[in-house]
């Protein structure tokens, strides 16, 4: 079944990737999304050709959320994978030889969240209540932010309900489940539909770093060129957001993007602005690890028991990637969105339409 879901989903990757094959570097990569402007930097590179000029082949994998990210990279059927930090830190602990070279959304884009009209409005209130994971990746998650309110996971039942857009609306607007534990790319879309949520996750939680791109220690050097040439066009993408959303939501709303999130123009601005939080960094280097907030995670997987070692952020985290993947000139960089924008074969895209 892994075997098969991994062939499906390269071969629809590949198939719409033009011109892949004369590629020097192919790079097996897992994601939750193959695109969507919670991972923006992919569809940019591809239009600006940066995966292209780092002489990249991109085989983009979106699996199956159930699927353990770090089996992907020990049986060698991915080179890179995007997960979030509490099971990069559980796969250390289960004693494979991971490593998060590159911080792709902080703060924590996960979450607790609620029906705008529930009554609950923490966490304490989930005590006797069903609270729907995204997936079960979502489970410490929700443990960490009891713990953070003295509340044992005793007090709550808990229910896989995935996070398809059909199956939330039903979550909140038939009350399947009390809550919802996943992440936000999850939750926004609900808005095109009129639900509106709530994000009761305690404060004390929302500083840890949650999704980083992950590779085995063992492969680095071997990998090292294409991982720096990968996440040096990823870092472009960031830099244009950083510089200007509207390059972002035009480049969105091309046919190569994610057009489909744009068939609401409001959602797709609200989408957007809420992604951007996420994925823009607020200082430093694109990429760096935030170092306090590594360790606050660490200590709230101490906390509620899902590790026994005491891990030094150092053992998690390998920041020498960080230089090449922010090697680049942003000048010309921006020269090249703006060409982009400029184009008039662009111009239905770039028109503002909300």
């Amino acid at each position: 079944m892994l075997r098969k879901l991994i062939a499906v989903a390269i071969l629809a990757a590949a198939a719409g990737q033009a011109g892949a094959a004369a590629a020097e570097t192919r790079l097996q990569i897992i994601q939750p999304f193959i695109r969507s402007m919670f991972i923006w930097p992919i569809h940019v590179g591809e239009l600006l050709g940066y995966f292209e000029a780092e002489d990249l082949a991109l085989e983009l994998v979106s699996s199956d959320a159930n699927i353990p990210y770090t089996l992907f990279l020990a049986g060698g059927n991915a080179d890179l994978v995007l997960m979030d930090s509490a099971q990069a830190v559980l796969a250390l602990n289960a004693g494979f030889d991971v490593a998060s070279v590159y911080e792709v959304h902080r703060p924590i884009p996960q979450g607790i969240y609620v029906e705008e009209t529930s009554p609950i409005y923490s966490v304490i209130d989930l005590q006797g209540r069903t609270v729907g994971l995204g997936s079960n990746r979502d489970l410490s998650g929700l443990e960490i932010a009891l713990a953070h309110e003295q509340v044992s996971m005793d007090a709550v039942d808990t229910v896989v309900v995935g996070d398809a857009g059909p199956i939330l609306n039903s979550v909140f607007s038939k009350g399947f489940a009390d809550a919802f534990a996943g992440s936000l790319a999850s939750v926004v879309p609900l808005a095109a539909h009129g639900i509106r949520v709530r994000d009761i996750t305690p404060g004390s939680v929302k500083s840890a770093p949650i999704n980083s791109y992950v590779m085995l220690r063992s492969r680095m050097e071997e990998l090292r060129p294409g991982i720096c040439g990968f996440l040096r066009a990823w870092s472009k993408g960031v830099y244009i957001g950083s510089q200007d959303i509207e390059i972002i939501a035009a480049m969105s709303r091309h046919p190569r993007g994610v057009p489909e999130q744009w068939e609401n123009p409001e959602f797709g601005y609200h989408y957007l602005h809420a992604v951007a939080d996420l994925v823009i960094p607020k200082e430093g280097p694109i990429g760096r690890p935030d170092e306090a907030a590594w360790k606050a995670l660490l200590d709230d997987m101490l906390l509620i028991g899902e590790i026994e070692i005491a891990f030094d952020m150092s053992e998690i985290v390998d920041e020498s990637f960080l230089a090449c993947a922010n090697d680049f000139d942003r000048d010309k960089v921006m020269a090249e969105a703006r060409a982009w924008m400029d184009d008039p074969a662009n111009a239905p895209y770039v028109r503002r339409q909300f």
